[in-house]
């Protein structure tokens, strides 16, 4: 078969989100903070096909949705393909496939609707054409369910965001990697649901039996990215009666403080001057983002 990639390299941007913005990491790794094997606690069983259509970006973007809809809800539903690989409102690119960073992007900007109210499961150029056609009659009943989104770089920063926010995260491969039959260097786009102590266990979008849950090394993995679910923080060491609680959660739902990926906060720790920096950053993008006037620091 020849495969196509369906989802391309994003090129490096200096304003990509580090880990830095969602979550500490104690020094040096953050072993100390998760387990050595996990897998987050609910994902969709059924298994999707994205049959000949390069849509992979926007079939693993929706089951990370349909993921974090579930945690907020409690419900199971579906959410649209053709809402995401359609939207190119955000990017030059308007061919098939989508670059990595394209999806959460947009996902950030305008959200995702459930595919029983709007769905299209075409290639390119119809799926835009589509999307467009459709955007007035139901965005309004799009639904925004992620922050922010960054670039993770490192082993330890998968898993560490993975079990922080018990949700997948948005990767890619090589064909190769996936089907071993297969030598193509073509890339395709999944969701990491969990990992091992020496593999990351992907949910694939290419029907129940063909390679449904691939086991790949890190090694093999060329893009991760982490969208971080729109959920209030709940330190697991902020009890209620605490003198300072009301001030660390104002300071955690404004996403200047994060904690770690155990979802602990550590109030009576030292900070680390590595720590510093990072709620340095976050306060200055804090003024930027929720100021009209901005403030240089």
């Amino acid at each position: 078969m020849n495969y196509k990639s369906g989802a391309l390299l994003s090129p490096k941007d200096k304003r990509d989100w580090q880990i830095s913005m969602c979550m500490d990491m104690p020094s040096g790794s953050g072993k100390e903070v998760y387990p050595d094997e996990y897998t987050v606690s609910w994902f969709p069983e059924k298994m999707k096909n994205q049959l000949q259509v390069n849509s992979c970006t926007s079939f693993a973007t929706a089951l990370i949705f349909e993921c974090i809809y579930h945690k907020i809800t409690g419900n199971n539903h579906d959410f649209s393909i053709g809402y995401t690989y359609g939207n190119r409102r955000e990017t030059e690119y308007k061919g098939e496939g989508q670059i990595m960073r394209d999806c959460p992007k947009a996902l950030l900007k305008y959200g995702n609707v459930l595919s029983d109210i709007y769905e299209c499961l075409e290639e390119v150029s119809p799926v835009i054409d589509s999307f467009e056609k459709n955007y007035d009659k139901y965005s309004e009943y799009a639904k925004k369910l992620i922050s922010g989104y960054v670039r993770l770089r490192s082993e330890d920063e998968v898993k560490a965001f993975i079990y922080k926010y018990d949700v997948p995260v948005f990767a890619n491969t090589r064909i190769k990697y996936i089907n071993p039959l297969s030598k193509s260097e073509a890339l395709h786009a999944m969701p990491i649901i969990g990992y091992t102590k020496r593999h990351f266990i992907f949910q694939n979008s290419w029907g129940q039996y063909k390679c449904p849950h691939p086991k790949i090394e890190y090694d093999k993995i060329i893009e991760k990215w982490g969208m971080i679910p729109m959920l209030e923080k709940n330190f697991t060491d902020v009890n209620n009666d605490r003198w300072s609680a009301k001030a660390i959660q104002a300071a955690a739902n404004d996403g200047i403080i994060q904690g770690f990926p155990d979802n602990s906060f550590k109030p009576e720790e030292a900070m680390t001057r590595e720590q510093a920096a990072a709620l340095w950053e976050r306060m200055k993008r804090y003024f930027e983002e929720n100021y009209e006037k901005k403030v240089k620091l």
